[in-house]
């Protein structure tokens, strides 16, 4: 009898392990993003930047005054070609939302934190395209006078195709050759 029950009790444990596991760890997908968003905007930090993509909005904080980053905004979106349709201020946000002929909205909210600090968040559309948000963000920065600088040149980086063959490296130089 009592083998019996501790056989349902495993088999309980076992059932709850796996198919509770996962559902508790879903559940906790909130914790999961704050952790993800914590450890993107480290990353983003390390390369002198501070942004993060977090449930479909690219979330950045710059050096720059409020009315400079509403400016800026607004130059990004008259370049892009992409019509404001709503603004809204009040004493330390300002919302920005545009949208082109058969294009998704495009959002911009801008927080103040300080008289120097301002927040921006991007979203495209309704779900949030990381690409076009960036890219939004990127002509913000340009008009900001920011410059993106990256981490090593393109051509040296290990994550896209090198421009040196590993066997080259190896091989001896012979005087009077460019290679």
């Amino acid at each position: 009898m009592k083998n019996r029950l501790a056989s349902k009790i495993a088999t309980v444990i076992l059932v709850l392990a796996c198919v509770g596991g996962p559902i508790a760890m879903t559940s906790g997908c909130a914790e999961s993003a704050i952790a993800a968003a914590g450890a993107s905007a480290g990353f983003g930090l390390a390369q002198g930047q501070a942004e993060a993509f977090i449930n479909g909005e690219l979330k950045a904080a710059r050096l720059v005054r409020l009315e400079d980053a509403v400016r800026a905004t607004l130059a990004a979106a008259a370049e892009a070609h992409v019509p404001v349709k709503k603004q809204k201020r009040s004493k330390y946000e300002y919302y920005i939302m545009g949208k082109a002929d058969g294009g998704p909205e495009i959002k911009v909210n801008l927080k103040a934190k300080s008289p120097m600090i301002t927040k921006i968040e991007v979203r495209v559309g309704l779900m949030g395209d990381a690409a076009v948000s960036r890219l939004v963000l990127s002509r913000i920065d340009a008009h900001l006078g920011i410059t993106q600088i990256p981490l090593f040149p393109i051509e040296e980086s290990p994550y896209v195709a090198p421009n040196r063959r590993p066997e080259a490296e190896h091989q001896e130089k012979v005087p009077g050759t460019i290679f």
